[in-house]
């Protein structure tokens, strides 16, 4: 199955709300290059706060290495499930909006067994892809 990036949203841990990613404070705070809204938001999830992008320089980390290295699924795929008529990502919530971030709304995502197994081009826009799908 296809799905456009633009179509999944983010179950957000302190709520049982589902924004869109463009509307999640991961990728709000990378897109106005904001420590404050990702720092904010990150302490209310003991669980997120403790792992390795629970620091804003760790996140940016991860940012930096799948935009110069390419995302590859197989390694730590991001798993979305269906969730009130919503494709809902419900790990992988970082990478998912670094991948919004990086190449947009519009790329496709292939997905099998709810993960996200490959990405693919759409009307050709992006140069970096061919690295990611190979």
């Amino acid at each position: 199955m296809l799905i456009r990036l633009h179509e999944i949203c983010i179950k957000r841990h302190d709520s049982t709300s589902y924004p869109t990613i463009k509307g999640h404070p991961y990728y709000l705070s990378l897109k106005k290059k904001n420590k404050d809204i990702y720092e904010n938001y990150i302490v209310k999830s003991f669980y997120q706060f403790s792992k390795p992008t629970g620091s804003w320089y760790g996140f940016i980390q991860l940012y930096n290495k799948i935009k110069h290295e390419g995302f590859h699924c197989s390694l730590n795929p991001i798993v979305i499930e269906r969730i009130e008529d919503k494709w809902v990502c419900v790990s992988g919530r970082h990478r998912i909006c670094i991948l919004y971030k990086i190449f947009g709304p519009h790329i496709l995502l292939k997905v099998i067994n709810r993960k996200i197994v490959r990405l693919r081009e759409y009307d050709g826009i992006y140069e970096n892809l061919l690295k990611i799908l190979m």
